[in-house]
């Protein structure tokens, strides 16, 4: 069968499942697709392809996914000639959000350098946008369907492609060989489960895992407040040096609980077979690899490998339903699950997935005739992706804080919600050992600089502005720091209140607090952050033109940095008497030059 590459940069395992799903669509048109991360692919492997599909999200200022960061750093040699990829046609396909000013940054610097390389695009990219009417799905539609009309021209006289596609109902074979080696003693115990990740491989991509040792795991917020907020203090087990910087994250790997696991093999009837040994091998042909964010876990068993790898808690995605359709043994499941697959019928998907974020285990409880053979598990479940958390202090050398909300939440169909990652680190009690691996934010901070700074957070965004303030004091001479502060409530979620309200007597820094919640504060007008910068707009004009500071902002996406965007535009132009242009561009200017730098999440 024709062969191409589909490589994918997703950091919240978006651009991941539209890469799977093209890639299964492809499969039925009697393609063989290779689908891989950019960074799990051997750089000299595009030599044996002519044909590459790219899909890539943006991350953070325009930068690409830590799991294509790799690759891209090897497109991006000065040496590799002009015609190297000559050979290749291509496309791509961006998943970005409006609300950021580098916006699908990534995939267009991608599609550039490819074309710099000498490849020769078949087929138009397409972007989507995060916060459209549409949604990524309409987007992807289009462009995908241009991508199976487009393919068949760069195989002239393939005999297979004259075919009729194979039919949808038709279930395709596996990619993985998962072997339950029952010749072999059982093994595991219950309270073996909990710890056994310690000892999982030693590398992952991006940097090596590091062992920890949890030494705090503390509430913040108030006991009365309804979100929960922890301070989670990890110390290396080697004894061995940290290294992170303002702005660095560390990357944990949850698992999932005991009682959602013996759900799902009880439903599934594996109960006999769940603690024998299990092989996994790809299949040869199939274009997948064995690729585990962070490695196989020791002492593998059918129950481990469900624990520690597959993600059952999760929203499930559309080439999650295009799998299970093919399992079921109900016609009128069946006729559910296939409208679910159609990209035509994206509202009910969303109405049934999305919407009351319904997770794949309660998708496996309602669909009773769902069986799912074994062998297909790591086509049909997600992987379980590490969690990225901003180190909340100054780095001491020997350990790590972490500010961290635990995600609990009814949706609208009163069923209460709870994240896997954060489930996980609340049962985690001081002694427990876990993994992680600190990744190093690609942003320059100008740390010696000692230029002003403006730091605007919301939340948990406390966290890495936390860490710069503690590392700034540390040092002999540091700049004027300047904090304005976005909470709820000053008695229940006001995060490090005490700390901020110590440095600030002592003249370390100047704090603009706001409390949206508060009614004293409401009647000055400070309802959000934007509005406390607009009403000091005097001195953050001072600060970041005339003196020509920083700004940083940390907090949740969405409205909240598009309304402190609009507003620092606002406040620019009438404190300069700059027009919207002047004003947009001055602030494009300090994007640029990494004086202007959001990190939302």
């Amino acid at each position: 069968m024709p062969k191409l590459l589909i490589l994918y940069g997703s950091e919240t395992g978006n651009a991941q499942d539209f890469a799977e799903t093209l890639a299964l669509n492809c499969k039925y048109h009697r393609y063989e697709p290779t689908v891989a991360a950019m960074d799990d692919f051997p750089p000299k492997g595009l030599l044996d392809y002519h044909v590459l599909i790219v899909i890539c999200s943006t991350a953070g200022q325009g930068e690409l996914p830590l799991n294509s960061r790799h690759f891209w750093k090897f497109l991006l040699r000065k040496k590799l000639p002009s015609d190297l990829l000559s050979h290749i046609k291509f496309s791509t396909f961006g998943l970005g959000d409006s609300s950021y000013s580098r916006y699908n940054w990534a995939v267009r610097k991608i599609h550039a350098r490819l074309l710099q390389l000498g490849a020769r695009e078949f087929s138009p990219r397409g972007e989507c946008d995060d916060q459209s009417a549409e949604g990524p799905e309409a987007y992807y539609a289009a462009w995908s369907e241009l991508i199976l009309k487009n393919l068949p021209a760069l195989y002239p006289g393939n005999d297979k492609l004259t075919e009729q596609p194979i039919d949808e109902d038709v279930v395709l074979a596996p990619s993985f060989r998962i072997e339950i080696q029952t010749n072999k003693f059982k093994k595991l115990t219950d309270t073996e489960l909990k710890q056994i990740a310690f000892n999982r491989a030693s590398i992952c991509n991006g940097g090596s895992l590091d062992q920890f040792e949890v030494t705090q795991n503390d509430r913040l917020t108030s006991d009365d407040h309804f979100q929960d907020v922890r301070k989670v203090v990890l110390r290396r087990k080697d004894g061995m040096p940290l290294k992170y910087s303002p702005g660095d994250t560390i990357a944990l790997y949850p698992t999932n609980d005991a009682r959602s696991v013996d759900a799902l093999i009880k439903l599934q009837g594996w109960d006999d077979i769940a603690d024998y040994p299990i092989k996994i091998e790809t299949v040869t042909g199939s274009g997948r690899q064995v690729s585990i964010p962070g490695g196989l876990i020791k002492k593998l068993t059918l129950r481990s490998f469900i624990t520690h790898h597959l993600d059952i808690m999760s929203v499930p995605r559309r080439s999650f339903f295009m799998q299970i359709r093919h399992f079921v043994s109900d016609e009128r499941e069946k006729e559910k699950l296939i409208e679910f697959c159609s990209l035509e019928e994206a509202q009910q998907l969303y109405d049934y997935a999305d919407r009351p974020r319904r997770s794949i285990l309660e998708v496996v409880q309602e669909f009773f005739s769902l069986k799912i053979p074994v062998e297909y598990l790591l086509d049909v479940f997600p992987l379980i992706k590490p969690r990225l958390f901003s180190i909340s202090s100054r780095n001491d050398n020997v350990q790590l804080e972490l500010t961290i909300a635990i995600v609990e939440y009814k949706t609208i169909i009163r069923r209460l919600r709870r994240g896997l990652c954060t489930r996980w680190i609340k049962t985690l009690v001081c002694g427990d050992n876990i993994v992680g691996a600190i990744k190093y934010n690609r942003t320059k901070y100008g740390l010696d600089n000692l230029a002003p700074i403006v730091l605007a957070y919301t939340g948990t965004g406390v966290a890495p502005v936390k860490n710069f303030v503690e590392t700034e004091l540390a040092k002999k001479q540091h700049r004027l720091m300047y904090v304005f502060s976005g909470n709820r409530y000053p008695e229940k979620d006001y995060l490090y209140g005490d700390l901020w309200k110590e440095w600030e007597e002592k003249g370390q820094i100047t704090v603009y607090r706001t409390f949206s919640r508060d009614p004293e504060y409401a009647k000055k007008g400070y309802h959000y952050i934007y509005d406390r910068l607009y009403k000091e707009k005097q001195l953050v004009n001072d600060l970041l033109v005339k003196q020509g500071g920083v700004f940083y902002l940390c907090g949740s996406s969405g409205k909240m940095p598009t309304q402190v965007r609009i507003t620092m535009e606002m406040i620019f132009g009438e404190e300069n008497a700059w027009n919207k242009a002047e004003a947009k561009e001055y602030l494009s200017k300090m994007e640029s030059s990494n004086r202007y730098i959001q990190d939302t999440w």
